[in-house]
């Protein structure tokens, strides 16, 4: 794959000047002043793969830090419509269909909930939700995973999905809380809100070693007799 960068083409003395930056006595001692570099310095304005396919990026105004928009060879586009700067990431985008989808993250900058909007507001939504988590939100995080059957699970999960496709919640406690791992566990719905307010979800739940790495996965499975080993 061959990237293009703008202003790559240039001696790198002269590419350091124009980015604002000072150069000291040795070329290892090179810094930049705090203020808004004048120019994008080493930012990738495409890529062809190897077939030849070009693939244009655009970047939000002329911050040069997050990509606004990517254009594939036939013309499509992928645009990013919102972002979240605390966090550096795109929270709402529109395909080359013009399908919108947007995330929700949190406090710690993980992504709490994402919802398939389709063309304006005709599939699913994160109305009810919010970045910040409260007491409330926190209390019922808490019944969910101490939830002792599996209608009171389903019932807690749908509290918690809201109107959005897929909610993600999560538990760094729970061994300093009970002794157990690490859990997080995704919660997705089988029909958009529009088409059914009350649709069954899915549940499942991913436990870490403590290592980062994952120890088990839990889903749902077709309900019957289990088979024995």
């Amino acid at each position: 794959m061959t990237i293009y960068l703008w202003k790559a083409n240039l001696p790198i003395v002269k590419v350091i000047k124009i980015g604002g930056y000072d150069q000291g006595l040795h070329n290892f001692c090179i810094w930049r002043k705090s203020c808004k570099c004048r120019q994008p310095i080493f930012c990738a304005i495409s890529f062809i793969d190897p077939y030849g396919a070009k693939t244009k990026v655009k970047y939000y105004k002329d911050y040069y830090l997050v990509v606004k928009e990517t254009e594939d060879a036939l013309g499509n586009t992928i645009t990013v419509e919102t972002f979240d700067f605390r966090t550096m990431s795109p929270t709402k985008m529109k395909d080359l269909n013009h399908n919108q989808s947007q995330v929700l993250v949190d406090e710690l900058g993980l992504v709490k909930a994402m919802a398939i909007m389709g063309k304006g507001l005709e599939a699913d939504d994160l109305m009810g939700l919010e970045a910040a988590t409260d007491s409330i939100e926190t209390s019922l995080i808490q019944d969910y995973f101490s939830s002792s059957d599996s209608s009171t699970l389903v019932n807690l999960g749908k509290q918690l999905l809201q109107h959005a496709t897929a909610r993600f919640v999560y538990d760094f406690e729970a061994y300093q809380r009970a002794g157990k791992p690490i859990v997080v566990s995704s919660i997705i719905r089988e029909e958009h809100y529009k088409k059914n307010n009350d649709s069954p979800i899915q549940i499942g739940f991913e436990y870490t070693d403590g290592l980062g790495k994952v120890a088990m996965k839990k889903v749902q499975s077709e309900p019957g007799k289990s088979e024995k080993g």
